[in-house]
């Protein structure tokens, strides 16, 4: 059986250098590790089977530079570690799963939703028992124009 390929996107951030080793220890199959960042000396770099100084993800070659990667490589999963790249890569999810790579991300709407803490909140709190505190767009504009 071939090595599992995964491609972990900046490999620079906090908790990286950890989810590589973490990844690297598991035994039930070899795993191969191919990470990317926009910073060249990145840990991820040295941890890794193979690295890519990439652009960064506001960046209009970034998706193009990310599909090159998952084709070069042969990769079977897409570790997105970043919220600055989640969106835009869960947005064209299923251009890498055309190729056969599957891609931790959620689906958009609900990666737009976690990331505004007031949508996320209400949205909690209509469909689950979570307690809710009153809390508006407009009672947070007050306070902070009170202050």
């Amino acid at each position: 059986m071939r090595p599992l390929k995964i491609l972990v996107s900046a490999s620079g951030a906090p908790g990286c250098s950890t989810l590589i080793k973490q990844l690297k220890g598991i035994n039930e199959r070899k795993i191969e590790i191919v990470a990317f960042d926009m910073d060249g000396e990145a840990i991820g770099k040295f941890l890794a089977d193979s690295f890519y100084r990439v652009p960064p993800a506001d960046h209009h070659e970034y998706l193009d530079a990310m599909l090159d990667i998952a084709v070069k490589e042969d990769i079977d999963v897409f570790y997105v570690v970043s919220s600055a790249e989640i969106l835009k890569i869960a947005e064209k999810k299923g251009r890498f799963e055309e190729l056969g790579c599957k891609v931790t991300a959620s689906r958009p709407e609900a990666i737009r939703k976690a990331a505004n803490k007031y949508v996320l909140y209400k949205t909690l709190t209509e469909r689950t028992r979570m307690c809710r505190y009153p809390t508006s767009i407009k009672e947070c504009h007050h306070r902070k124009l009170d202050k």
